[in-house]
């Protein structure tokens, strides 16, 4: 971007979101915690000109694209973007598609997993009837973040303040991180060369990195 002219800065991150995926709702109300969420707007990207665009992302009618068992995805083929990626995964960059878009669906067959396992179904159920004495009506945790309005501070909203109080009287999260960790697993037992491709042009991209990083010093 500096040699077409340009200075590209990436967003910057949500304060207050979780570094990691999230998959039970919140885990603690405590503000150093990654289980913290401050559900607010995510913040956009300055504008930029057409220019800045097509040295980024390339040409609008020119773009990659992969298809697993659910969706499609595209990328760009030209631009800025897509040579950093051409230059970390060298011509692995679809299967690098493909590879991501197949562990996702996997994750979401594993969450779909766990609406047949009777321990995460009750487990569920006792933090439904627990979260409902304070008249809080969600069928899940996912459910009631969901709900929540902009802007909130889930230290002080009383939804969220049940949702982690009814979590740790019911056991809640140990039986929900055990049964979804089951369900993964047996997923990637099922597909164990998507899990050794992604490893593999993982490998691949810190390789070319630190190559990077080498030559800048």
């Amino acid at each position: 971007m500096t040699r077409l002219g340009f200075r590209y800065t990436p967003a910057p991150l949500v304060k207050g979101t979780a570094a990691r995926a999230i998959p039970f709702g919140l885990e603690s109300l405590t503000p150093s915690d990654p289980g913290r969420i401050i559900k607010e707007a995510e913040p956009a990207e300055k504008p930029q000109s057409k220019a800045f665009g097509r040295a980024l992302y390339g040409d609008r009618d020119r773009r990659i694209s992969v298809r697993g068992r659910l969706y499609e995805v595209t990328a760009p083929a030209t631009g800025c973007q897509a040579q950093a990626e051409t230059r970390l995964l060298g011509d692995g960059r679809k299967r690098h598609m493909r590879l991501r878009l197949l562990l996702g669906e996997g994750e979401k067959a594993s969450r779909e997993q766990l609406a047949q396992d009777r321990e995460f179904v009750a487990a569920n159920e006792r933090w439904r009837q627990c979260v409902r004495k304070d008249g809080v009506k969600a069928k899940n945790p996912v459910q009631l973040l969901q709900q929540l309005p902009r802007n909130v501070d889930v230290r002080k909203h009383s939804a969220t303040r049940a949702d982690v109080r009814c979590k740790r009287r019911t056991g809640y999260l140990p039986v929900a991180y055990a049964t979804l960790a089951v369900a993964q697993q047996s997923w990637l037992d099922k597909h164990a060369h998507v899990l050794a491709g992604w490893r593999e042009l993982q490998r691949r991209q810190d390789a070319a990195a630190r190559a990077t990083e080498a030559a800048r010093d």
